[in-house]
């Protein structure tokens, strides 16, 4: 079972994420997904760009971060560790290059 595998609906847009359950101790896929929607658009509304409603990369990942911290307090890791460390640095990378976008009046658009 390739736990790794989801499918692109729609690049840059939406993503299926395929369910799983624990059944006597083993990881079962349910058969089921879970759509994950990215919210995309423009500020620059010229319509050069669709607009879509979904949540934010930075969202999920401080998601995924606060779950994993979580856990690792119940089994703590070096890989757990490495694993927080890096997922909060992609999250400042982000949050970086978002600001400096700001600075620069271009948040919210494709501009370079």
């Amino acid at each position: 079972m390739d736990t790794l595998a989801f499918t692109t609906t729609s690049p840059g847009i939406s993503y299926k994420l395929p369910k799983y359950r624990l059944h006597e101790g083993q990881l079962q896929a349910t058969g089921e997904h879970v759509d994950i929607p990215l919210v995309r658009g423009s500020s620059e509304r010229d319509g050069s760009v669709p607009s879509c409603e979904g949540v934010l990369i930075e969202t999920l990942l401080q998601m995924i971060i606060s779950d994993l911290e979580y856990k690792h307090t119940l089994v703590p890791a070096e890989e757990g560790t490495r694993t927080l460390n890096h997922l909060r640095s992609a999250l400042d990378a982000l949050n970086a290059r978002s600001y400096r976008r700001g600075m620069r009046g271009v948040l919210g658009s494709y501009k370079l």
